[in-house]
């Protein structure tokens, strides 16, 4: 198991990344209980080295006593940089279960076998109440550390019949949802991303008599990618800092996405923004919630020709899938940066 975790760490990162910025690469896998998760992480030996300054001997070996004295104050390196937090920002304790080590070679581990080798860790977490979400923090080595880390995690609520996955980085902690009631809505959309996508397009353009209509949906995750939103709490908005991104939002849309109508520049006559999601008096709960973007462009008369040019691209965001009704007539279109136009003509 301890290969297979190397040479998926080789494939996803190579090695020749590896050689010139050393990278830490973990896995960690939680389980929710109405009132408890319980988490594993693996991580590969190498973590002993890149974070506790570790020393090789002359042939570059590091001893075994080294390793597992190393390994016992990773425990502590765990707690304190992989946390959990509720959706009003208070922290989870920690107890530490058990780690299970890998065996150790009676002459230690050279330097370059080091990703060879992975330990497990287990903790568990325990509420007062029931857990209506989580954030789920990655810092290791404390928020400034010059050594790139990522965490790949899985995420299973009791009940639901799958989990839902995400890489873990320093900047943003993973928001999860649960639903005591009905289990079954976690987990939905079971894939290796940063960003659940729903299924269908994620826009919707429609061409009728009286102009352009344009909607736009996705995870509030994703807006953000786009266009970050201050707010004190990670994990919430309150009242004015919705207005405040409500207004942001409708502005970055309206500059992003450029409209001609019949040959000529339009600008939008209505832009609406709305969060979806539930409202608790401390605030807007992020962990879930979706952002719909509306802008309508009115014409007066049926149009004879529209183009639409999008600018809404970046490495998360590469493309968009959308749905487009002309006078009825509905066709596929994806947004990208090799196709940002769609156009029409009567």
């Amino acid at each position: 198991m301890a290969k297979r975790s190397a040479s998926i760490f080789c494939l996803l990162l190579g090695s020749h990344i590896l050689a010139a910025h050393p990278i830490s690469i973990s896995w960690a896998t939680l389980r929710a209980y109405e009132q408890q998760v319980d988490l594993q992480i693996n991580i590969l030996a190498e973590d002993l080295f890149l974070f506790h300054g570790l020393e090789p001997d002359e042939s570059g070996f590091f001893s075994s006593e080294l390793l597992q004295e190393a390994a016992g104050r990773h425990r502590e390196f765990l707690a304190r940089f992989f946390f959990l937090e509720d959706l009003s920002g208070n922290r989870l304790e920690p107890r530490f279960v058990r780690c299970q080590p890998f065996e150790m070679p009676a002459g230690g581990v050279h330097r370059d076998s080091l990703m060879q080798y992975g330990l497990l860790y287990f903790f568990e977490f325990r509420a007062a109440h029931p857990i209506s979400g989580l954030q789920v923090f990655q810092q290791f080595g404390g928020s400034r550390s010059p050594i790139p880390a990522v965490v790949m995690a899985t995420a299973y609520q009791d009940g639901a019949a799958g989990p839902l996955t995400a890489e873990i980085g320093r900047e943003r902690p993973w928001l999860l949802a649960f639903d005591w009631e009905e289990p079954g809505n976690f987990g939905q959309q079971s894939h290796f991303s940063r960003f659940p996508q729903k299924a269908g397009p994620a826009a919707f353009l429609r061409i009728d008599e009286k102009g352009l209509s344009q909607q736009v949906e996705m995870p509030f995750e994703k807006m953000e990618s786009l266009l970050p939103v201050r707010r004190a709490r990670e994990a919430f908005l309150d009242a004015e800092e919705e207005r405040r991104a409500i207004t942001a939002i409708a502005a970055y849309f309206t500059q992003h996405i450029e409209v001609e109508i019949d040959g000529r520049p339009c600008a939008p006559a209505s832009v609406r923004v709305d969060f979806g999601g539930s409202r608790e008096a401390a605030g807007m709960p992020l962990a879930g919630a979706r952002v719909k973007v509306s802008l309508d462009y009115s014409t007066g008369a049926p149009p004879a020709g529209v183009v639409a040019r999008w600018a809404l691209f970046n490495w998360q965001s590469r493309a968009w899938q959308a749905e487009i009704s002309v006078f009825g007539e509905v066709q596929k279109h994806t947004f990208s940066r090799y196709q940002p136009v769609f156009c029409w003509k009567k």
